[in-house]
């Protein structure tokens, strides 16, 4: 899939975050924050299955590469923490997202320590913006397991609309039993809650 009008290598910045394209040596931070949470990431998240640093370095390095090419077939970002200057989690457009219609699907993913805390309802808010502003988007959506409550009040705080269940159409990776997604979708940015945003081009 080419990504097309898309700012190479972009950083967003938001009040309390930055979100930038993934760098060669984020597998170590990232990682850590995957070991440190991964009784939360492996109730939901099918990748936390294999939390291996090598799979996490197989992650960057992949996307590393092939970034604003025609291979690319996500756009992730890497999530830190600006305070800190620390990574705590990964978001962006996944494998779902087809540019030339053009949609995009996002998915999140933070440190244990850093939930709860508003940052995901954030990203998601400047991820939204940033399809519709910069990807020249006319659908953003996201998806996720009923069970899953935390993601589910996030989508709720970015208004978007529900619009479908899809009936056993995941796998439960608690009960491995077949499990309903449901689908969220924005259209324009009209609803969703004010933040500071700002976007740049990486040096």
């Amino acid at each position: 899939m080419i990504w097309q009008n898309q700012i190479m290598h972009p950083i967003i910045e938001t009040s309390h975050l930055i979100l930038r394209a993934p760098q060669k040596g984020d597998e170590f931070s990232l990682n850590q924050a995957i070991q440190e949470s991964l009784s939360a990431l492996s109730r939901w998240m099918p990748w936390a299955q294999d939390p291996s640093l090598e799979m996490t370095k197989a992650f960057i390095d992949n996307n590393v590469e092939v970034w604003g090419t025609n291979k690319q077939k996500e756009m992730p970002f890497i999530v830190l923490l600006k305070e800190e200057n620390r990574i705590i989690g990964a978001s962006g457009y996944n494998d779902q997202s087809d540019s030339f219609v053009p949609f995009y699907e996002i998915g999140y993913w933070l440190h244990s320590d850093y939930t709860g805390r508003g940052f995901a309802t954030e990203l998601t808010i400047a991820l939204t913006h940033y399809a519709f502003e910069q990807l020249k988007a006319i659908r953003v959506q996201i998806c996720c397991q009923a069970e899953n409550l935390r993601s589910l009040r996030v989508i709720e705080k970015c208004g978007y609309q529900f619009e479908a269940k899809l009936h056993k159409q995941c796998l439960d990776l608690a009960t491995k039993k077949p499990a309903d997604r449901l689908v969220f979708a924005c259209f324009d940015t009209s609803k969703l809650p004010r933040i500071f945003l700002r976007y740049r081009k990486a040096l």
